[in-house]
């Protein structure tokens, strides 16, 4: 893995460093006087590329006027003591990508997830089988054979079992219920687990019918990843052809939220929703 590759929890870490810095009006030149460090130090720790110390955090806090103590400070040391933590993701950087590791990362520390899919369905919903299809259609250079894509992708899902897992929202068009991935029967096993999902407390599956005409993501999937501690943050997650962009700033990122809020609203709930996907399934030719 690139050492410069920025968790998501160093990443929140490093803009919230960056926002009260800017609110205490400290050029970064300041800020390196206080840390005793280069000032491209202090350009790498507000990038997420480097691991802050316990004595760092606290002279930044300080300098800025924020107390160690209280719950902000608090909630910031917690995040920074995650910084070192290796996730699973990371133990298998030789078979997952940094790009992909990114994703994981965010999946793996956010509180509520909302994806839009539009052609094919979410990899955090899919069945072995329907990944498998899907991996060997369109294989991605790093990660390994097939059959260890598939299983990174398996694991991906364990995200719901944790403890303190995120809750999911999906908003998936009719299309990608329709168009037949690996076969009739992978693809009813497939709606058949939709169903299933559907029922547990933590997801939340619509469906954008067809006949709700242009919908208000026609352009394209994407991802909304949003987290609470140390402050309320959002992250936004765009697929393209080679590769996926990662938004942060909040400018950048209003736009999806409401989309994302928009299509919630124009999807059928999740009861229709759920009826519309069994259909779907039973009418599904699969030959003995």
């Amino acid at each position: 893995m690139s050492k410069l590759l920025a968790t998501a929890r160093k990443r929140r870490l490093a803009m919230e460093l960056l926002k009260i810095r800017k609110a205490a009006e400290l050029p970064r030149k300041r800020m390196a006087e206080e840390l005793r460090c280069d000032i491209s130090r202090i350009s790498r720790i507000e990038d997420g590329k480097a691991v802050v110390s316990s004595l760092e955090l606290s002279i930044w806090l300080s300098a800025c006027g924020v107390q160690a103590g209280s719950d902000y400070g608090k909630a910031l040391e917690r995040l920074r003591k995650q910084q070192r933590h290796r996730g699973w993701w990371m133990k298998q950087g030789d078979l997952i990508p940094p790009k992909l590791q990114e994703l994981i990362s965010l999946e793996e520390s956010a509180r509520v997830i909302f994806e839009h899919r539009q052609v094919t369905l979410p990899g955090l919903l899919q069945t072995p089988e329907y990944a498998d299809a899907m991996i060997r259609s369109f294989p991605v250079s790093g990660e390994g054979t097939a059959e260890e894509a598939v299983a990174v992708r398996m694991q991906r899902q364990e995200v719901f079992h944790k403890q303190d897992g995120p809750r999911a929202f999906f908003v998936l068009d009719e299309a990608a219920l329709h168009r037949v991935v690996g076969g009739p029967k992978v693809m009813k096993e497939q709606l058949d687990k939709l169903v299933k999902m559907s029922n547990a407390p933590y997801v939340n599956i619509q469906v954008l019918p067809y006949d709700c005409g242009v919908h208000e993501s026609v352009a394209g999937s994407f991802c909304l990843f949003s987290y609470t501690e140390p402050s309320a943050m959002d992250v936004a997650l765009v697929e393209y052809l080679q590769g996926r962009l990662v938004l942060e700033d909040d400018d950048d990122v209003e736009p999806f939220r409401r989309s994302a809020d928009l299509l919630k609203d124009q999807a059928l709930g999740t009861g229709k929703s759920k009826e519309l996907i069994r259909a779907i399934a039973q009418n599904l030719y699969v030959s003995d």
